[in-house]
This record gives structure tokens, C-alpha cells and sequence, in this order.
């Protein structure tokens, strides 16, 4: 299913299309983020995904030679029809198409579909909101001795960033005016 840059365990796969590597999280901000997280008591991990999910550590991306590696460029480019039948549908295509092709299929907040003039097959408020992509480091923690397995996580990115589409105190970006339909909301 993937290929894990850092190895292959029982965790992490050796030889699929999807390329994962380490990100870098070199810079002097992100040791220093790792470095609190272990002062204020939390554990590093060496793989979020892995083993051990509690904890803090560098994230993995989606990267190959340079080059983002979404599901839909691993899997469905690779020149190969592949046909897989079953009693359920799954949508993956991907962080971004997934919510628009839910949002352009009636599916989502139905007052804000009829707005941009998609007909409304299921009231579902909330897809594609709130939309972040992996950011260079992170971690998973329980918020209390009452749960039994990480339920906050955290992300860092170097960078001053909104995740609501704006820009930030003295930023030069943009929002988009389009139609809600046809970009993934990052939030409200």
C-alpha cells in the first residue's frame, strides 16, 4: 500500500505506490517545539503513525523526489484500471476533492448549497471545514488520565499562516470570492 522512506515494519509498508518520507523539521523552531513538548512532560515518539501513537515527533509527507504524491497520483495515474466491488462506497479523492465532490454532490449544509445553486440531497453541515494539511511536526495527547488513547492534536508550521484563508497582520494574500462549491472551506 506504501512505501515508508524510513523503513519497513509492521507498522509502515515497503513496497507500495504510495511514497512516504520524513519530513525535515530542521528548522530551529521545530527542535524547539519538540524540545518544549518533552519539557512540559510529553514523550517523544519515533512515528505517529506507527507503534507508539502518543507523543511528538516529525511528521510524514506525501512527497516524492520533490514532488507532492497525493493518493490519486500513486493509485489512479499509474496507467492501470483496477475494479473493486463491494456493499459500501468509499470516496477518496483526496483532503480537497473529496469535500468538493461531496459539497457538488448535495451534500453539505443545504441553505449554503442552495446559495450557490447545488441542490441539497442531504442536510450535512460541516463538510470540508476546518481543512489542514500535515504540518512539519506534532503530536497526539490524551487531554486527561480518563481516555484511554490520544484525542488532541497538535501541528506546528514554522510559518505565519490562517487557516481560515486570510492573510496574516501585514500579509499580502487574498481570499477567493468563488462559490463555496467549488474550493474546500478551511473553517469560517
Amino acid at each position: 500500500m506504501e512505501t515508508c522512506l524510513a523503513g519497513e515494519d509492521a507498522w509502515r509498508g515497503g513496497d507500495g505506490p504510495l511514497v512516504l518520507e520524513r519530513g525535515e523539521a530542521d528548522s530551529p523552531l521545530s527542535g524547539a517545539f519538540l524540545e518544549a513538548a518533552q519539557q512540559a512532560g510529553y514523550p517523544r515518539t519515533a512515528d505517529v503513525n506507527g507503534e507508539r501513537h502518543e507523543g511528538f515527533a516529525r511528521f510524514d509527507r506525501n512527497v516524492h523526489r520533490g514532488r507532492r504524491l497525493s493518493a490519486a497520483r500513486a493509485y489512479l495515474h499509474r496507467g492501470r484500471l483496477q475494479r473493486a466491488h463491494g456493499q459500501e462506497i468509499v470516496l477518496a479523492g483526496g483532503a480537497i476533492n473529496t469535500p468538493q465532490l461531496l459539497q457538488l454532490s448535495g451534500i453539505d449544509n443545504a441553505d449554503e448549497l442552495k446559495e450557490v445553486g447545488v441542490t441539497p440531497i442531504h442536510h450535512l453541515p460541516g463538510v470540508g471545514e476546518n481543512l489542514q494539511d500535515h504540518s512539519e511536526a506534532g503530536g497526539f495527547v490524551r487531554t486527561n488520565d480518563e481516555v484511554d488513547r490520544p484525542n488532541l492534536m497538535f501541528h506546528f508550521l514554522p510559518i505565519a499562516i490562517h487557516y481560515d484563508g486570510t492573510s496574516p497582520a501585514g500579509g499580502t494574500a487574498t481570499r477567493s470570492t468563488s462559490a463555496r462549491c467549488s474550493r474546500t472551506r478551511a473553517g469560517r
